[in-house]
């Protein structure tokens, strides 16, 4: 994608970057509407872009990958909002249809494995951001308490303001640099991969709901997570088999 073609594209950046900033807030700071999990933020993505979609199909996986990661304060782990919007616009600029999550391996799955590949690596990375954003904000709790014991109350008030501040911008240049990045090397990459590991990608979304399952059994309390993940994943692999082998019938 050149530059002038990302320039045309900036009133629709804009508006995601924007909704970036927003949803990290609903994440724990804020509102706590929950329409930051991936399935409602990939969704509203999607609307900014003309693709709601692409970006079902690629929230509502990321969502099963996430089941047992709920945003209640400092238990969530990851950044999904920020690689997750980035990656919704970015294929609709691209002009990618990724497909509907589970609709048998081929292209467009290949192409949704590929999307949801890069948002779990942004996550991961994502989450290093998180941990030193939260040293920052015991820090400010820190020192608004000194300013409490001093008799200064809007101290307390100043690190609040500045704690949100500082979510918003995490979410708005994760989101920025996210889009950029698939827009200018992750999506055009995809077309140099090999055959082979075209087809792994379309297996790879195939895998969701083997993860939501293991992670739901292991949220309410039993130590067979595992086995519960082996056994879906077997399953749906199976079934692309079938669905496979029915499509070449």
């Amino acid at each position: 994608m050149s530059p002038p073609e990302i320039a045309a594209w900036w009133p629709q950046l804009a508006a995601t970057v924007l909704l970036g900033a927003l949803l990290v807030l609903d994440d724990t700071a804020y509102a706590q509407t929950w329409l930051s999990q991936p399935v409602c933020g990939g969704v509203l993505a999607g609307l900014i872009w003309g693709h709601p979609g692409a970006g079902l199909a690629l929230g509502l996986t990321v969502q099963l990958l996430s089941l047992g990661n709920l945003p209640v304060g400092q238990a969530f782990v990851g950044e999904r909002v920020g690689p997750l919007l980035g990656a919704v616009g970015a294929a609709s600029a691209a002009g990618w249809n990724p497909g509907l999550p589970f609709g048998g391996p081929g292209a467009e799955a290949g192409r949704l494995g590929w999307l949801l590949l890069v948002v779990a690596l942004g996550s991961v990375l994502g989450d290093q951001l998180i941990r030193r954003e939260r040293v920052w904000h015991t820090r400010l709790v820190a020192g608004a308490m000194r300013g409490l014991r001093e008799g200064r109350v809007e101290v307390l008030e100043r690190a609040h303001r500045a704690s949100l501040a500082g979510v918003a911008v995490r979410g708005a240049a994760t989101t920025l640099v996210a889009w950029c990045l698939l827009a200018l090397l992750w999506i055009p990459a995809y077309g140099q991969l090999p055959a082979r590991v075209v087809a792994a990608l379309a297996l790879l979304p195939w895998f969701a709901p083997a993860v939501a399952i293991g992670s739901l059994v292991e949220l309410y309390g039993s130590r067979a997570g595992a086995r519960w993940i082996a056994g879906g994943a077997a399953g749906t692999l199976a079934a692309a088999w079938i669905l496979a082998r029915l499509g070449a019938s």
